[in-house]
């Protein structure tokens, strides 16, 4: 149990480098709306976790384990972590898609704020 905590202590101080690193480099993009969804994919392809084993008792990383399954028993292994990994997929996009609308409600209504001021003080 002990050596489960340490390495996913490892895993999440890793990816989270990662994340900072990827953050900045997809802020440079000029579409908003495709920032907002490779940030929510990366986050559920690194994050999702699922049982190591059939048993079920120890979670890892899906990706890992759908790696570790195509190389150690073969493709059709790797479905079992599959779907959990695509739900998860679905649900960041989904998620990243309503943040994106949110975010842009937020700059209209600062822009329409902002017109308003300006008409009262002429």
């Amino acid at each position: 149990m002990n050596d489960l905590i340490v390495a996913w202590a490892v895993y999440l101080i890793a990816s989270l480098i990662f994340i900072r690193i990827y953050w900045q480099v997809t802020g440079l993009l000029r579409r908003p709306w495709l920032k907002y969804m490779l940030r929510g994919f990366m986050l559920a392809l690194i994050y999702t976790p699922w049982y190591a084993n059939s048993q079920g008792y120890e979670p890892a990383p899906a990706l890992m384990i759908i790696a570790l399954d195509i190389i150690t028993i073969g493709p059709r292994a790797a479905l079992r972590t599959f779907m959990p990994l695509m739900m998860g997929i679905s649900l960041s996009l989904m998620m990243a898609h309503l943040l994106y609308h949110r975010d842009i409600e937020r700059e209209t209504e600062t822009e329409t704020e902002g017109e308003t001021d300006e008409v009262h003080r002429h």
